[in-house]
C-alpha cells in the first residue's frame, strides 16, 4: 500500500460530508449524534478552507481517499480529530495521519499542544492516541482529553 497525505481542496466537500455522515462516524462524534446537513456542512467546509487556523489533510491509497486528520488551532492548543474509512483501518493509515498532523501543527504553530477529545467509551480512539504519544489530562465525564506536545 502506498500511502500519501495532501492537504484538502475545494473539490473534497463531497468526500468529508460522506464520512460526517457515516454512522461510525456520527458514532463517535461529540457533536452530534444526528447526520449534518448539506448547507451546514458546506459554511463549515468552506469556514474552514478560508480559516489560517485551520489545517485538513486526506490520506490517499492506490484505490483513493481514506481518511481525514483535521486541525483547529486556538489559544489553548490545536484541536486535532481524525477519520478513517473502514477499508482503511488496521492498515496503520491513522498512526501515519496523526504523524502527519503533529508535523503540520509543529510547522505552522510551534510550540501548541495538542489536544485530542475522545468520548470515553472510544476504548479504540484512546489507545490510538496513546500509542501516538498522547496522555489523559482530563476525564469530563462524556469524553477524555488527551494532550502531547508538537514536537
Amino acid at each position: 500500500m502506498t500511502l500519501s497525505i495532501r492537504p484538502v481542496v475545494s473539490s473534497d466537500a463531497d468526500l468529508l460530508f460522506d464520512w460526517v455522515n457515516r454512522p461510525d462516524s456520527l458514532a463517535a462524534s461529540l457533536r452530534t449524534e444526528q447526520p449534518v446537513q448539506r448547507p451546514e456542512h458546506d459554511r463549515w467546509f468552506a469556514a474552514r478552507l478560508n480559516d489560517d487556523d485551520a489545517a485538513i489533510f486526506v490520506a490517499e491509497d492506490d484505490d483513493g481517499p481514506v481518511g481525514q486528520v483535521r486541525l483547529q488551532h486556538t489559544d489553548g492548543g490545536t484541536e486535532v480529530s481524525i477519520y478513517v474509512a473502514e477499508h482503511g483501518r488496521r492498515r496503520g493509515v491513522a498512526m501515519e495521519l496523526l504523524t502527519h498532523g503533529r508535523q503540520q501543527a509543529k510547522r505552522r504553530w510551534p510550540g501548541s499542544r495538542l489536544i485530542a477529545r475522545v468520548k470515553s467509551e472510544n476504548a479504540a480512539s484512546r489507545q490510538l492516541f496513546e500509542r501516538a504519544g498522547y496522555r489523559l489530562q482530563q476525564d469530563i465525564g462524556d469524553h477524555l482529553v488527551l494532550e502531547r506536545e508538537c514536537q
